[in-house]
């Protein structure tokens, strides 16, 4: 289970939200990924999130298969999310 990391600052010159990790880095994003990282909050599953992101953001199923991985690999690799699953206990 991912969940997401840092704060939403505010918007880009070009109007995209720019996230900010907890180092104080800021990434500009794509509103896909920016409301894919909103929905990680550790409870609402990941089937649910694809499913909201594919009404709100009126794409397919498909589109969405070949950007999601890619938006979970960015978002982690610039840690603004981390995967529980992960953790040591």
């Amino acid at each position: 289970m991912y969940i997401k990391k840092g704060s939403l600052c505010r918007e880009s010159l070009s109007g995209n939200p720019i996230l900010k990790n907890s180092n104080g880095q800021a990434y500009e994003v794509s509103f896909i990924a920016a409301f894919i990282w909103e929905r990680l909050d550790g409870e609402t599953s990941l089937p649910l999130i694809k499913e909201e992101v594919t009404k709100v953001g009126d794409i397919s199923q498909e589109k969405l298969g070949e950007i999601w991985d890619l938006v979970l690999t960015e978002l982690e690799k610039v840690g603004l999310i981390y995967n529980r699953d992960h953790e040591i206990s």
